[in-house]
């Protein structure tokens, strides 16, 4: 009960008494105080008016949890079970109290309601001191004793505002003043209970992630994603309510997954949900799992989760931020730079050019942003080797490596070269020419593979030793560099040509035949390669290139070398079929391909006919071991034969050059060794060199690699060649001329018919037509 109601209903009975005089009248004193809680105002009210009362000392018992003495009051949780209290009690003198110490003793819990009291800590309350006079007076403050109340029987309280709840447990106690026992009995003492008002105080957070997996397999996350074509996304949604009170009543929520960005406008997928605790979930796509396309480029696909209620106090829609994937395009531009022969490197003649391929690969969809690109030509010194380009060009593309640096302002691509080589002098570099006189350089939206229009590495102004190169830059290359202020650039890896020399060779009067031996049996696969030289001439590219007069024949390739003397004269085209009519490979259906390597056939034995017991009429042999041969030891019609090595120091010159008079004045000079060797400053040789086995070199003095330093005389043997293997190492060039001319004359021929008749028997052991030559 409050204390202002008792209070008025004190006040109504006094005026009741005064009117009525149904209660007698008793002598009123001046109080010390006024009762401080309900106990004590009821305590009052018994003193005077209570049935039974003689006006003696009357006592006031009451619980409260506070730490103020004469609070009444027990303040709980909405939801409390049990609460910690203190019992704490006073007295007033009433008429006839006596002063002293006043004390309840023997306190325990007794009906109604016994068990809702547990855990006393004492039996003896003290209640303070009644003054002298003690008539009129409330007792000091007392003490306390602390218990346990069970307050599981009052209602939890479900609404927002504080409910107060009124118990009653029964105390018995005896009455004690100065040690003196007194009555004993048992009082109903009222508990007020106060329930605060619900928390409403739940809270609730959502979040949105977007993730991807990419077509290499990897993945991610995260509230802002880069993604391309062929991505696919998938968005992920989740909510926590919070500080939710238990026992409240269930709140319901719906939740929404909405597109927005650039799936024009919201869609959403409505998802509705209910709680009534703490929780947490979350939510897959309602979508479902999305595949990027190239339509999707330049867009912002974004997700989000709206919902409401967002608290107990706040009913309103609310929703995550919008989290994005940015489409961009997998535009990823290349850039790479070779030679027409797909290498990167090689060796071609002063006078000579070479064809680039500068291209600019585009991998992946249309980019959203231009690239700008260019092409750069640069001159390395005759003194000064290539660069190790593998240190910087070692990003490793799908179309060969290349460098990736930045550099910006009024830099270029040759400032980074020199600064990084210093074989390269920024001097020696500049922009290359398109074929229309312009720059090469643009900047544009690429579409597809481009390859750019650029002039042929010409050399007619270069000099032997010196090194051109090419690259090809591009800025703008990928999505990630595509911002304006970017100056990120790839730079192809260099193709290089060396300016030195390209010799060529020339077989006059027979065949050109590897391969064969005297027997079948003994025939090797082998091949036979050389180098075609191109010269711009005028505005026309002239092809030259190494050939033979007459057939062309290996068991293997044939690559570069003409037959039927197609390259006498300077062809138009690089197509091997255009002058090579008498070639027999046997590779490729286009050039021979007449079967096995065993029906190339065989050659004349010249060793076994010139070295037999019997020497053939007609000529002398000089057998020797190793032996050095100079001018003069030109001896007409006689074979010399050694069991070693034969070294050519000079020119060996027939005195009789050309073919005049009879047969009979034709002379011939045979060398037949393990091994002939010929000196570099020989230049003519008259004379049949056989080294079957073994291996004629055309400059011993010299191992490759050469230079153009090395072997650089011209050199012409009239006779025929046999040989193991034969090293043609003469690096003379000019446009057109060869280094080496191997001449089989007429003369051979009619001077071997001649030994042959006077020494024996000829045998027709095949015959073979040849076409007629005019």
């Amino acid at each position: 009960m409050s204390r202002s109601h008792l209070i008025v209903t004190l006040l109504v009975l006094m005026l009741l008494s005064v009117a009525g005089a149904i209660i007698p009248s008793v002598e009123v004193f001046a109080d010390n105080r006024v009762p401080y809680n309900t106990a004590e105002q009821n305590a009052y009210n018994l003193c005077y008016w209570g049935e039974g009362t003689a006006f003696g000392a009357r006592g006031a018992i009451w619980f409260t949890n506070s730490a103020s003495y004469y609070n009444d009051t027990v303040n709980v949780s909405s939801d409390a079970q049990t609460v910690d209290v203190s019992i704490r009690g006073s007295v007033y003198g009433c008429k006839y109290g006596s002063p002293g110490d006043v004390k309840a003793v023997d306190v325990r819990t007794d009906a109604p309601n016994a068990t809702l009291l547990s855990n006393l800590s004492s039996t003896t309350l003290s209640r303070g001191t009644l003054p002298s006079p003690a008539a009129s007076n409330w007792s000091t403050k007392g003490g306390e004793i602390t218990a346990t109340l069970n307050i599981s029987s009052v209602p939890l309280n479900t609404t927002s505002s504080p409910v107060t709840t009124t118990l009653q447990v029964g105390i018995y106690r005896c009455f004690s003043q100065n040690g003196t026992k007194g009555a004993c009995y048992t009082e109903v003492v009222n508990v007020y209970v106060t329930r605060a008002g619900r928390a409403n105080s739940w809270t609730s957070s959502a979040a949105t992630q977007v993730f991807y997996t990419r077509s290499d397999g990897s993945t991610g996350s995260g509230s802002l994603i880069d993604a391309f074509p062929g991505d696919k996304l998938e968005w992920s949604h989740s909510m926590t309510i919070s500080n939710f009170t238990s026992g409240a009543s269930a709140q319901n929520m719906w939740d929404a997954s909405q597109r927005t960005g650039s799936w024009s406008g919201s869609i959403g997928v409505d998802q509705p949900k209910a709680f009534n605790s703490n929780t947490s979930w979350s939510i897959t796509d309602p979508f479902g799992l999305y595949t990027v396309t190239a339509a999707d480029i330049g867009k912002n696909l974004c997700q989000r989760l709206v919902w409401q209620p967002f608290s107990y106090n706040d009913s309103s829609l609310h929703a995550t931020s919008d989290v994005c994937a940015r489409i961009h395009s997998d535009y990823n531009y290349e850039p790479y730079s070779s030679l027409l022969d797909a290498s990167k490197r090689s060796t071609i003649s002063v006078g000579d050019t070479v064809a680039t391929t500068d291209m600019v690969y585009r991998n992946g969809n249309t980019p959203e942003t231009a690239t700008e690109w260019t092409v750069y030509e640069f001159v390395i010194g005759k003194n000064d080797p290539l660069p190790n380009f593998a240190v910087h060009f070692n990003k490793i593309g799908a179309h060969g490596s290349f460098a990736q640096v930045s550099y910006g302002g009024t830099q270029t691509v040759c400032d980074w070269l020199s600064t990084t080589y210093t074989q390269v002098k920024s001097t020696n570099c500049k922009l290359s020419k398109l074929k229309n006189g312009s720059n090469a350089q643009g900047t544009e939206i690429i579409t597809s593979d481009k390859t750019i229009d650029t002039e042929a590495i010409a050399t007619s102004a270069n000099v032997i030793g010196e090194k051109i190169c090419r690259v090809v830059a591009v800025r703008h290359f990928d999505y990630t560099t595509s911002a304006a202020s970017d100056t990120t650039r790839r730079i192809a890896d260099p193709a290089c040509v060396l300016i030195g020399q390209k010799p060529l060779v020339q077989v006059w009067g027979n065949d050109l035949r590897v391969g064969s031996s005297t027997t079948v049996a003994t025939n090797l696969l082998s091949r036979v390669e050389s180098g075609l030289l191109t010269v711009n001439s005028g505005g026309a590219v002239r092809t030259f290139g190494s050939w033979g007069e007459y057939s062309v024949l290996a068991p293997s390739v044939v690559a570069s070398v003409a037959s039927g003397s197609g390259l006498n004269a300077a062809g138009a085209t690089s197509t091997a079929a255009s002058w090579s009519r008498l070639t027999f490979a046997n590779n490729t259906a286009a050039l021979g391909n007449f079967g096995s390597g065993a029906q190339i056939g065989t050659v004349p034995d010249i060793k076994a006919y010139f070295t037999k017991p019997t020497i053939p009429s007609g000529v002398t042999r000089r057998d020797v071991g190793d032996v050095t041969l100079t001018s003069a030891d030109y001896v007409a019609n006689q074979v010399v034969y050694s069991s070693g090595v034969v070294t050519i120091a000079s020119s060996l010159n027939a005195p009789n050059g050309v073919l005049t008079g009879t047969d009979k004045n034709i002379e011939q000079f045979v060398i037949i060794a393990n091994a002939i060797r010929i000196s570099q400053n020989v230049r003519n040789i008259d004379a049949w060199l056989v080294a079957p086995g073994g291996v004629i070199d055309t400059c011993y003095e010299h191992s490759e690699p050469l230079t153009a330093n090395d072997c650089k005389q011209d050199l012409r043997v009239t006779g025929p060649i046999v040989a193991g293997s034969l090293l043609l190492k003469r690096t003379f060039s000019s446009a057109g001329a060869p280094a080496e001319v191997l001449d089989m004359r007429a003369d051979t021929y009619i001077w071997s018919h001649r030994v042959s008749a006077t020494n024996g028997v000829w045998k027709t052991k095949s015959i073979t037509e040849l076409p007629p030559r005019y």
